[in-house]
C-alpha cells in the first residue's frame, strides 16, 4: 500500500509521460512506479496526457 502523500517527483512524472507516450497500460504504468491506479490516473488527467483504456464515467 502507498503512502496517501507521497510526493510526486520530476522523475516520477517524467516516467509517467514516457509510459502513456509509449503505450503503457496506466496499470503497468502504476506498479512501476509503486502507486495506485487511480493517483496514476489522477496524474495522468491533471498534466493533460491521454491515456487508453476504458474511459472514465
Amino acid at each position: 500500500m502507498t503512502d496517501k502523500h507521497q510526493r510526486w517527483t520530476q522523475t516520477d512524472i517524467n516516467d509517467l509521460r514516457s509510459g502513456v507516450a509509449g503505450g503503457v497500460e496506466i496499470e503497468g504504468i502504476a506498479e512501476a512506479l509503486g502507486r495506485t491506479v487511480e493517483d496514476t490516473r489522477a496524474m495522468a488527467l491533471r498534466l493533460r496526457l491521454r491515456i487508453e483504456g476504458p474511459a472514465s464515467v
